[in-house]
């Protein structure tokens, strides 16, 4: 199995309810690729509440292995969702490893 961890921060200028209301989207788009892409085995979507922190959203993701995890990267209805998020981000750090 390959753990996916993503960390990412939205742009500083962009208003906090408007960055809250950005995330809570985000969260329930990404959570509903869940037994959309069959690759993709969970996903877990947290958003920060921790204000000291630099990071705005978490997402862990799991896949079967590293060509699954490609899959779910390509596939059309993820790509959709990273298309919105792009532009609003300021950084983003990812890891996956094997557990």
């Amino acid at each position: 199995m390959i753990r996916h961890i993503v960390l990412f921060s939205l742009k500083k200028d962009i208003e906090e309810s408007e960055k809250a209301s950005q995330l809570k989207g985000f969260k329930k788009e990404f959570e509903g690729l869940v037994g959309q892409i069959p690759s993709l085995r969970s996903l877990e979507i947290g958003l920060n509440v921790n204000s000291k922190e630099s990071y705005d959203m978490a997402l862990v993701a799991t896949a079967d292995d590293m060509e699954g995890l490609q899959a779910y990267a390509v596939d059309p209805r993820h790509q959709a969702i990273v298309a919105k998020l792009k532009p609003l981000l300021e950084s983003r750090a990812c890891t996956d490893y094997k557990y």
